[in-house]
């Protein structure tokens, strides 16, 4: 008897058929002799499956299958026989006539599904011609020679490719009946990616088409270590050729995977939870002669850097430090050999590289720095460096931010109204303070200064408007930049040693086929340096902690007005 099942499930269950037993029968002993029945062919019938390989999902519904075969060969056995306190219902005896040997026919049931799932499997891994006819022929009933004119191929090759698929389906039915089970590369567990971008963005991203797509992500992981063919790819993520096709076609034409020999590869960088987990530990290891350096030179330059006379300068250190770490680290020289790769433009209308993280946790993942509840989205500017712009610092917890749209390039056409009248607050920026008067305003623009406050961009102060973030003229950005150099020299032989850890690492990690790109993944592990030193002060308690989102987004946003 098989061992499979516990004597939780036979007791817990027996009192239930019992019940059913009695409710059918009328009598205890004939209920206990049909109970016994029920479980000695449930034992059977799972023992016959499990030899077989096969696994029974749900036991409940299997039991309560052999409890009805059962009763209905009990009713055949009491048809006949007079006497019995059987009371019989003509149509559960008509039902019973019609059952017979129910475990095989049970069992065979069973089996006719998995062939016939298994068969669908097999006929979506065959190409676009050789499916289309064996569905058009063997499904829709149509004849070789209307097959060969809505494909537009000849009759022979009809015929053909249906001797061809039919040695093929069998082929694959042999090989379950060998293997005695489905194959477990069937059962898939889907990883997520999340797509990003290292350049210049565009209204309609590409990248965007996969953060919404589950297959395009898997393929692109799937193609990421080696290259895989169509065949490998159908095995490995279960997707159905159709689907498979059509999105291989997209992710070539828009350039995230090459076809080379029938093969698919992916060609933007993909990095881990473990990848990541691998430079943070080189960023510890580095940390006292690097991030903590770069701390303790810019508490030691305070002074210094206050003196610029920059709106905001009288801010206490904890909060100015937000945006001076980042602004610091973006100046950095890291002279990292042929790391200047041409951005491409893209078929979006961007111009940059796409950049793919791997969101898949595993359990034993290395961790050496917790950065949970963290955003990083990178330095990012509105490109207006001749007349002034926007920087910004996504970091913390506050990484989404209406900061994007309002006051970055990609801004919406509703919030244009907002933006305007921001920046004809920023304009009256002398390089002390602000000469906006509320009282100027009209009724629209009142509403429109009402979101700015209510959204913390501005507030107001003696009917002036005043920005919630630090501004900079020309003057005192060229003041402030001799002071980051400075600081820069000191860090130059550590940020030599970086760079060099990391060339190392990733000399390893990166597939052959993305070798050429191994200066551009330097490049971006490097520039982590910001928003890490960052963490470690934030984990330090040399950072304001904000309150909450709101007030934390501003703490990175500076403004340069170029324009005196």
């Amino acid at each position: 008897m098989t061992t499979k099942f516990s004597k939780q499930f036979v007791d817990e269950y027996s009192l239930f058929l019992l019940n059913w037993a009695k409710g059918k029968t009328g009598t205890v002993e004939l209920a206990e002799e049909l109970v016994q029945e029920v479980w000695l062919q449930f034992f059977h019938a799972a023992e016959i499956e499990e030899k077989r390989g096969n696994t029974i999902q749900k036991p409940e519904n299997f039991l309560w299958k052999i409890a009805h075969y059962v009763w209905c060969n009990f009713l055949r056995s009491k048809k006949s026989s007079n006497g019995n306190n059987v009371s019989v219902n003509e149509n559960e005896i008509q039902i019973a006539d019609n059952e017979s040997n129910f475990v095989e026919k049970l069992i065979e049931d069973e089996e006719n599904k998995k062939l016939i799932s298994y068969m669908r499997q097999t006929i979506m891994k065959l190409n676009y011609l050789q499916r289309e006819i064996l569905i058009s022929f063997y499904i829709d009933g149509k004849s070789q020679k209307e097959i060969a004119e809505n494909l537009n191929v000849s009759v022979s090759t009809v015929k053909w490719h249906l001797f061809d698929t039919r040695k093929k389906v069998k082929e694959e039915i042999i090989t379950m009946e060998n293997k005695n089970t489905l194959s477990d590369e069937f059962v898939y567990r889907p990883k997520h990616l999340h797509m990003g971008i290292n350049g210049s963005w565009a209204p309609e991203l590409d990248t965007n088409k996969i953060n919404e797509s589950l297959s395009k992500q898997n393929i692109c992981i799937a193609c990421y270590e080696k290259p895989q063919t169509i065949e490998k790819l159908n095995q490995m993520l279960g997707i159905p050729k159709p689907y498979l096709e059509e999105d291989l076609r997209w992710l070539v034409e828009k350039d995230f995977l090459k076809l080379e020999n029938n093969e698919y590869s992916t060609i933007f960088s993909i990095t881990t939870y473990q990848n990541s987990q691998d430079i943070y530990g080189i960023y510890l290891n580095l940390r006292e002669e690097l991030s903590d350096i770069i701390i303790e030179e810019l508490e030691n330059a305070e002074e210094k850097i206050k003196a610029c006379g920059f709106y905001g300068n009288d801010l206490p250190m904890e909060k100015l430090l937000w945006f001076l770490i980042y602004f610091l680290c973006s100046g950095f020289d890291l002279k990292i050999e042929d790391a200047n790769i041409e951005r491409p433009i893209r078929s979006d209308g961007g111009k940059y590289f796409p950049l793919g993280f791997d969101c898949t946790e595993y359990e034993n993942l290395h961790v050496n720095l917790d950065t949970s509840f963290w955003s990083m989205n990178g330095p990012m500017s509105s490109g207006m460096e001749k007349h002034g712009g926007f920087w910004w610092y996504g970091l913390y917890n506050f990484g989404e931010s209406e900061i994007i749209d309002i006051v970055m390039e990609k801004y919406k056409e509703e919030n244009r109204p907002l933006t305007k009248l921001l920046m004809d607050i920023l304009d009256t920026y002398d390089g002390k303070t602000f000469n906006f008067s509320v009282s100027t305003l009209n009724e629209n623009q009142k509403e429109t200064l009402a979101i700015l406050i209510k959204k913390g961009f501005v507030h107001l102060k003696n009917d002036y408007a005043y920005p919630n973030f630090c501004v900079f003229n020309k003057t005192q950005m060229e003041e402030i930049t001799p002071i980051m150099q400075a600081i820069g020299d000191k860090l130059e032989s550590a940020l030599k040693k970086l760079v060099e850890e990391l060339q190392i690492y990733y000399e390893s990690k990166i597939p052959a086929h993305l070798k050429y790109m191994k200066p551009l993944f330097v490049q971006q592990s490097a520039n982590d340096i910001g928003w890490l030193t960052t963490l470690l002060a934030f984990n330090d308690k040399k950072l304001f902690v904000p309150e909450n989102n709101e007030i934390g987004q501003f703490l990175t946003l500076l403004y340069v007005k170029y324009n005196n």
